[in-house]
């Protein structure tokens, strides 16, 4: 709609770059590193005229250090899409960072193992892989990420997780 995020421009833009650019500078002076997610999504490609401007505004501040381009994608894309079209489709993501911001890095947050079918961590162009493991079954969490360091062949952090106490 008209009131979207990505739909705007102009002044609201402005205004918006400008909360953001208080935020990153509230990181920057707590000592700590950015990962934006930007929620580029495949059936919005007007979505990237946004993510533009915010990699342009923050291309030169190493507080922002990567851009997360699509969170889990295992629960927000559609659930047939070919590898051939990811590997398009991120390939084109990240040369539109570099050109904009070729100076940070490029991530996708991946939810676990199952996303191998389409968004393989080895097929995406991105700098490195955030992964998301959470313990919904005994070992999981464990077992996901053993299967990270012996399948995946570019850097990886674990982005998102959580292990019970018990």
């Amino acid at each position: 709609g008209g009131d979207s995020l990505y739909a705007m421009n102009g002044a609201r833009m402005a205004r918006y770059l400008d909360a953001v650019a208080d935020v990153v500078k509230l990181a920057d002076e707590a000592g700590l590193k950015l990962v934006m997610l930007v929620k580029l999504r495949p059936e919005h490609p007007e979505w990237e005229e946004f993510f533009r401007q915010l990699s342009t505004r923050f291309k030169d501040d190493p507080t922002v250090m990567a851009y997360d381009f699509f969170n889990e994608p295992l629960y927000f894309d559609v659930h047939d899409r070919p590898k051939r079209d990811v590997f398009d489709l991120v390939k084109h993501w990240h040369w539109l960072m570099k050109a904009e911001a070729p100076h940070q890095l490029s991530t996708i947050g991946l939810v676990g193992v199952p996303e191998v079918f389409a968004w393989d961590p080895n097929i995406l162009a991105v700098d490195f892989i955030s992964v998301h493991p959470y313990e919904y079954q005994p070992e999981q969490v464990r077992n996901e990420t053993r299967w990270y360091g012996e399948h995946v062949d570019k850097p990886w952090i674990i982005g998102e997780t959580a292990i019970p106490a018990d």
